[in-house]
């Protein structure tokens, strides 16, 4: 390993070999690897930025230097060997194209860190953007309630309550929704746990995936449904982020979950800014709910 890396600094390996692999590959490995050092893998925001600052140190400042210097060096050994400058080109172009990747991969932690909301509550950090309220779980005879927006940390809190009170058979949704990841974790919690979903007031948003992942899905007198497209809530872009793909890994899921075509069609069809709520025998056709009755919850 030493004499690679040493090999490599003085631009003893060949151009190929040292731009497809000590570039091009090992860049694409270590931008890959650097998600699982912030949140949401890490959720302690404290933890997740001395982890991000170290990868930051030792992946982006040293592994990149060695690798940029090496290809350097290979090129204009390359240039004094066969006479020719344009590979050398194309490997600087390379190094380039390189460092917009890189940039975008360090302006993305340095989002996830400091422009998320539960990373802003942790680290006493203020940003001029709309955050996420508190949510709420509350335990009622066989139920839980969950009021409130879905933040990071729900389905953690809800799983440990779980774990708490064997004898819960379902989960009563009341939310304007929240994070989207938020909502698909309670949906696939709920469906692991076997649960039941009602809603007796208006679950929105992330918060129809929750209720999705109930094994029998319930909608009270009172109960609204409400749907719309995605967007991404951050005041500064995400290159990463495509809200129709994300949209799609939804629309699947609930057709997973016995939902017609019919449905999936129109889900998605109101902006960002709007509100579909649809009727109750609507959504009992088209599988989105098993049933609908009073709001009254019963042990």
């Amino acid at each position: 390993m030493k004499k690679y890396i040493q090999d490599h600094w003085l631009g003893r390996r060949s151009l190929f070999w040292s731009f497809w692999i000590n570039l091009v590959l090992l860049r694409f490995a270590v931008l890959y690897a650097e998600q699982f050092t912030r949140p949401p893998y890490i959720e302690r925001s404290t933890l997740a930025i001395a982890l991000t600052g170290a990868y930051f140190l030792v992946f982006h400042i040293l592994v990149y230097g060695w690798q940029i210097r090496g290809l350097i060096k290979a090129s204009d050994r390359y240039v004094s060997e066969f006479g020719s400058q344009i590979m050398a080109m194309a490997s600087h172009f390379g190094i380039v194209i390189s460092l917009l990747f890189t940039g975008f991969a360090v302006h993305d932690s340095y989002q996830s860190l400091f422009v998320e909301d539960r990373a802003n509550s942790e680290n006493h950090l203020s940003w001029n953007h709309s955050l996420l309220g508190e949510y709420t779980l509350i335990v009622e005879g066989n139920y839980i309630r969950l009021e409130g927006d879905l933040r990071i940390g729900v389905t953690k809190a809800l799983a440990k309550l779980l774990g708490q009170h064997k004898e819960i058979t379902g989960i009563v949704l009341s939310s304007d929704g929240g994070r989207v990841t938020e909502g698909r974790n309670l949906a696939h919690l709920i469906q692991a746990k076997g649960l039941d979903t009602l809603v007796i007031d208006a679950c929105k948003s992330a918060c129809t995936t929750a209720f999705m992942g109930g094994k029998t899905r319930v909608l009270g007198s009172q109960g609204k449904l409400g749907f719309h497209q995605f967007s991404l809530d951050s005041i500064y872009f995400n290159p990463y982020v495509d809200p129709k793909s994300e949209q799609k890994i939804d629309l699947d899921y609930y057709a997973s979950r016995g939902v017609s075509q019919s449905f999936l069609d129109d889900v998605f069809q109101a902006t960002h800014n709007q509100m579909w709520f649809p009727g109750k025998e609507y959504l009992l056709e088209t599988g989105v709910i098993h049933k609908f009755e009073t709001g009254q919850i019963k042990d």
